[in-house]
């Protein structure tokens, strides 16, 4: 392996898979830390897997999303080895995670899982499914935006489908792994052709199972991957509440639904986010509603107020009597009053204060000369026309629109998604082909033939006299 990579320099070999090798690596001239895959020797000259590899420095940067893994750049070494540089991340993968804690808290559950489905709902709206979503895949790196501290990642876009690109050649070749077994979705068990995105809600329920239930729903064929994928084929899963007593009702009717045989009965993924976001906040503990029929009565509330002539006879003290009497239960019931406003107040701090803030939109605008022009996004979606101005989400990946009009050469402007863009692009002109000389036919006048019909007056002439004067010389 080379020590160098463009402007990156390799420090040292994190890990190796079944298409790559992974390095830690550093950029001197900004000093930034950067991971590059670098494509096995053994698949170099294999023109799918090539495509399968840069697929997913294609798909990653269309996506976009906080819980996917940034890509830089990408592109081949000088000794010709394909590559994708991406953030340099720190962490344990979930399956790490899982193999050591075995059974996972549900609010913690849920909220890993729920920021997974929205990264995965982010791809999904690009029309890119990632079809080997797996523990694996999912590193847990720190973030401090995060409430807890924690946010995953998701990795390796590898076979990954690009749903949106008509071009894009399906991997499907006999031999090719198209996912990991354990995780595999019915359908891609049976041909990966007809995999959509309910494929990574499977998936991503068969996960979320694992990490309540402490084990998978088909644990039991683990050993063979052709019991494993029969299990998924044809075998229902356990209902979740038969490993895990006592779950609530409504979470183990979400992971039924997403691992649902039919791709059709899932759930998207941006449902499921909402529904674990729904469930995980409902299930805080912060509030509680008491029925007002539990507050115990003071005692004697048979006894009835004087009214205002008896009072005027017995005076004050005949009226305040009896909340003398119960005076401890009246404090007791103003000091919980005071303590409840206290503690509401303090955890809407507390809320307030550990929520996020929501980074604020970049604003790209482009203008063209001439305008009019067509801009589209890197999967041929049309966007709008110039001038154009469009708002997108905050980020560190760098997307690139084409600018199109007929009769002009195609234009690529590249938008840094971390920063506002304003652009003027000048469209060069096509060159028009030259008109092709019409050749003669052979033994025609070059000219056109309504010019050899009707030659001009002076030849007409020229002709009557030649004619006039042989026939004088003939008589």
């Amino acid at each position: 392996m080379d020590r160098q990579i463009g402007p990156y320099k390799i420090v040292r070999l994190i890990g190796s898979g079944g298409m790559g090798s992974v390095y830690e690596a550093m950029n001197t001239q900004i000093e930034r830390r950067a991971a590059i895959k670098v494509l096995s020797k053994d698949f170099q000259q294999d023109a799918e897997f090539v495509q399968r590899f840069f697929n997913e420095a294609r798909a990653v940067n269309i996506i976009n999303h906080p819980s996917v893994v940034t890509v830089y750049d990408f592109g081949t070494a000088e000794d010709g080895s394909p590559y994708i540089v991406m953030e340099y991340l720190e962490g344990e993968t979930l399956r790490q995670r899982m193999n050591k804690s075995g059974r996972t808290d549900p609010e913690r559950a849920m909220k890993t899982i729920r920021q997974v489905a929205s990264g995965l709902a982010a791809a999904h709206a690009k029309k890119i499914v990632h079809r080997d979503l797996k523990p694996g895949n999912i590193l847990l790196v720190h973030d401090s935006d995060n409430a807890d501290g924690e946010r995953p990642k998701i990795l390796d876009f590898g076979i990954a489908k690009l749903a949106a690109d008509p071009s894009a050649k399906a991997l499907t070749r006999v031999g090719v792994s198209m996912g990991t077994p354990a995780y595999m979705s019915p359908e891609l068990c049976k041909d990966a052709r007809d995999v959509t995105d309910r494929s990574d809600v499977y998936a991503l329920g068969l996960i979320l199972f694992e990490m309540l239930a402490g084990e998978h729903p088909f644990a039991s064929a683990l050993k063979a991957d052709s019991a494993m994928m029969a299990s998924h084929i044809g075998q229902p899963a356990p209902s979740l509440d038969s490993k895990v007593p006592g779950i609530g009702s409504d979470l183990v009717g979400l992971v039924n639904r997403m691992l649902a045989k039919q791709p059709d009965a899932r759930p998207s993924a941006a449902e499921v986010a909402a529904t674990l976001g729904r469930l995980g906040g409902s299930s805080t503990g912060l509030m509680q509603v008491i029925d007002a029929g539990s507050i115990p009565l003071p005692l004697h509330t048979n006894r009835a107020l004087p009214t205002a002539d008896a009072a005027s006879d017995v005076g004050l003290s005949a009226v305040l009597k009896p909340l003398q009497e119960n005076r401890g239960l009246v404090i007791g019931a103003g000091v919980m009053l005071l303590l409840g406003v206290i503690g509401i107040v303090v955890i809407l701090r507390v809320i307030l204060a550990g929520a996020p803030s929501v980074p604020q939109p970049v604003r790209w605008s482009i203008q063209s000369e001439p305008p009019g022009a067509d801009v589209l996004d890197a999967t041929g979606q049309m966007l709008g026309k110039t001038p154009f101005v469009h708002q997108h989400a905050r980020g560190t990946a760098v997307e690139i629109l084409s600018i199109r009009k007929e009769g002009f050469s195609e234009a690529r402007v590249p938008c840094d998604s971390s920063k506002d863009i304003n652009q003027m692009v000048t469209l060069v002109a096509q060159a028009k082909p030259a008109d092709k000389k019409v050749e003669p036919e052979p033994g025609t006048d070059s000219h056109t033939s309504t010019e050899i019909k009707r030659p001009s007056s002076r030849r007409h002439k020229k002709e009557r006299a030649s004619k006039k004067e042989k026939k004088s010389r003939s008589h």
